[in-house]
């Protein structure tokens, strides 16, 4: 695959909401492209992820959404729960549609067929141990 994936390292910039952000994994299958030649802010992810946290949750699911949706390049969104076995992915449907689709438990898959990429749940979960008072 041409595809290359970056973790945390990596800084986001969304031309049209001119901002900056960085996702904890963004893949990338372009070409990179780079802000003013420098090599640690990418313009083009085609999938990004968010684990969310108490104190990024709603960043993620409000602007983080909105700012994401904006890129041309971007196809998936995916937030993932680090409380239970829960992935939700927003999947470009057309140029200006998003779906969402939550997938849970041990039997969980999602494709992402921006990357040719099929993800189990078990597989991304595997070795998390669960706070089971909750």
């Amino acid at each position: 695959s041409p595809c290359i994936v970056v973790a945390t390292d990596m800084r986001l910039h969304v031309d049209s909401a001119k901002s900056y952000s960085y996702p904890d994994v963004l893949v990338v299958c372009d070409p990179p492209q780079f802000r003013d030649d420098r090599s640690d802010i990418i313009m083009n992810p085609t999938v990004l992820i968010e684990v969310l946290s108490p104190s990024t949750a709603l960043t993620d699911y409000n602007q983080k959404l909105r700012e994401y949706r904006q890129i041309d390049s971007a196809h998936e969104y995916l937030l993932v729960s680090q409380d239970t076995m829960r992935i939700e992915r927003y999947i470009r449907h057309d140029d200006e549609e998003w779906m969402d689709t939550d997938v849970v438990g041990i039997g969980g898959v999602i494709d992402l067929p921006s990357i040719h990429c099929v993800l189990k749940l078990e597989d991304v979960y595997r070795k998390v141990i669960f706070d089971t008072e909750d």
